[in-house]
C-alpha cells in the first residue's frame, strides 16, 4: 500500500484545478503546488498546496470563497469509498488556513465541502478559537440531513483526534456538548454512531466519571446503542476500569488463571505464542485482554493492551486459548532489543508479567 502522503500528488492538484470554480490560473496555481511536493510529508504536503491556491484565488475572503463553492456538485450522502476524495484535503485546509478571520462564511464552506472530504481537522482552530460560538455550529450539523455534516459535528469536536489539533476547550468542558451527542447516539449511520463512541472515548481519557454516568444513562437502550456504548468505554476496560466492566456485566474473576509463553526469546519479525488456560469457579462472563510491556529508549516498559476475547463461561468450565502475537515494526512503535514482558488480564486483573527477550 502506498504511503498517504502519495494521494497529494499531481493528480490531486489536477483535481483541485477542476473542483475549484470560476476563472481564476489553473496552470500557474499547478506549478506553484508541484514545485517542492515531492520532498514532502503528508501535512506538510496539504499545507503546502492549500497555501498555493490561496495565493491563486482572488484577494478578498468572501471572493476566494465563491470560487471553491462555485461550481460544487451534489452532496454525496453515502460512506463508500471514503478515502477517494483524499486529494480535496487540501481544498478544505486553505479554509481552515486562511479563513479564520471569517469563520461565519468559512464555517458554512466546511459545512458544504465536508461531504467531499471531511472538515474534522478544518474545523478544529475553530473551535480553538471560539469554542462557544462553536457550541452553536455543533448542534445546527448535528440535525442535518447530510450523514456527512452529522458526523463531523461528533468527529470534528473531539478532543484527542488523531492527526488533530488537540482540543483543550473540549477538555476542560467534557459536556458542553453533550446535547448534540444525545441527538447523535441512535443515528441511522454507524459511520455516526461510531464517531460519537470516539467522541466518548476521548472524553473518558480525561473523566472517565463522566463517560461512566453518560453509560449508564445510555444502555438501557436499543442494541446499536449498546454496541455504542461498548466501544466508548474501550479505553477504560483495556485499563481495566472495574466500573466500566461492571456496566458491561463483567465482575472480578472467580477461578485460575495460568498464562504460558515460548519461546523465551524472540527476534524482531519474530512471533511469541501464548497459551492461557482459565478455570471458572463458577458460572461467569470473562473478558481477556493481553499486554505486551515493550521496552523503550529510556530503559522503561510501556504495556500495549490487546483484546482477546470475551464469553461465558459454566461452573468448573476450563477454557484454553491460543494467540500468535507478532513482534514487528509499524509506523507508530519502534522495537528495542532486550527483555519484554507479556502479562493477560481477565476481568480486569492483570496476571504477573512474563519476561522475554527480543534481539536483532
Amino acid at each position: 500500500m502506498e504511503p498517504f502522503k502519495e494521494r497529494i500528488d499531481a493528480a490531486a492538484i489536477d483535481a483541485i484545478a477542476a473542483f475549484v470554480g470560476g476563472r481564476w490560473d489553473r496552470e500557474s496555481f499547478a506549478r506553484a503546488a508541484l514545485d517542492g511536493l515531492h520532498d514532502l510529508e503528508l501535512k506538510a504536503r496539504v499545507d503546502h498546496v492549500a497555501d498555493a491556491l490561496r495565493a491563486h484565488l482572488p484577494d478578498t475572503w468572501p471572493a476566494a470563497l465563491g470560487h471553491v463553492l462555485a461550481d460544487l456538485p451534489e452532496a454525496p450522502d453515502h460512506t463508500d469509498a471514503l478515502t477517494d476524495q483524499m486529494g480535496l484535503w487540501p481544498v478544505l485546509a486553505c479554509v481552515e488556513r486562511h479563513g479564520l478571520a471569517h469563520p461565519e462564511p468559512s464555517l458554512e464552506a466546511l459545512e458544504r465541502l465536508t461531504p467531499f472530504w471531511s472538515a474534522e481537522f478544518a474545523v478544529r482552530p475553530y473551535f480553538r478559537d471560539d469554542p462557544v460560538a462553536m457550541v452553536r455550529w455543533v448542534d445546527r450539523w448535528s440535525t442535518h440531513p447530510n450523514v456527512h455534516v452529522r458526523r463531523l459535528a461528533s468527529e470534528g469536536s473531539r478532543s484527542r483526534l488523531p492527526w488533530g489539533l488537540r482540543l483543550q476547550c473540549r477538555i476542560d468542558a467534557p459536556t458542553a456538548l453533550l446535547p448534540a451527542l444525545e441527538r447523535l447516539r441512535d443515528d441511522p449511520s454507524p459511520y455516526v454512531r461510531r464517531s460519537v463512541a470516539n467522541h466518548l472515548n476521548d472524553i473518558a481519557k480525561d473523566h472517565p466519571d463522566v463517560v461512566l454516568d453518560i453509560a449508564r444513562a445510555w444502555l438501557p437502550g436499543p442494541t446499536e446503542r449498546q454496541k455504542l456504548v461498548r466501544h466508548a468505554l474501550r479505553t477504560l476496560v483495556k485499563a481495566g476500569d472495574p466500573r466500566a466492566l461492571e456496566l458491561l456485566g463483567v465482575g472480578p474473576f472467580a477461578g485460575d488463571v495460568r498464562l504460558e509463553r515460548a519461546p523465551s526469546t524472540v527476534a524482531v519479525g519474530g512471533t511469541l505464542a501464548l497459551t492461557l488456560a482459565l478455570t471458572a469457579r463458577r458460572a461467569q462472563r470473562v473478558r481477556v485482554d493481553y499486554a505486551i510491556h515493550h521496552l523503550r529508549a529510556n530503559g522503561s516498559r510501556t504495556p500495549k493492551v490487546f483484546h482477546w476475547t470475551e464469553r461465558d463461561l459454566a461452573a468448573g468450565e476450563t477454557l484454553v486459548l491460543t494467540k500468535a502475537h507478532p513482534l514487528r515494526e509499524v509506523s507508530t512503535r519502534r522495537l528495542y532489543p532486550g527483555e519484554q514482558a507479556v502479562d493477560v488480564r481477565v476481568n480486569g486483573q492483570a496476571t504477573d508479567p512474563l519476561p522475554f527477550v527480543l534481539h536483532a
